[in-house]
């Protein structure tokens, strides 16, 4: 995967759980905290696609 495509990843990845997200929103509202660990262990994969 070409570097950019890395960070177009990463950038899509903190759209989707950011504070603006509705879906961020109906996740935190269903209680499901392994939503937001599988975020953060793609983005920590993208991280070190990076490396």
């Amino acid at each position: 995967m070409a570097p950019e495509d890395v960070e177009l990843a990463l950038q899509a990845v903190a759209r989707v759980a950011g504070d603006y997200s509705e879906l961020a929103e109906l996740w935190d509202d269903a209680d499901e905290p392994e939503w937001r660990e599988s975020l953060t262990e793609l983005s920590e994969r993208l991280q070190a696609a990076l490396r």
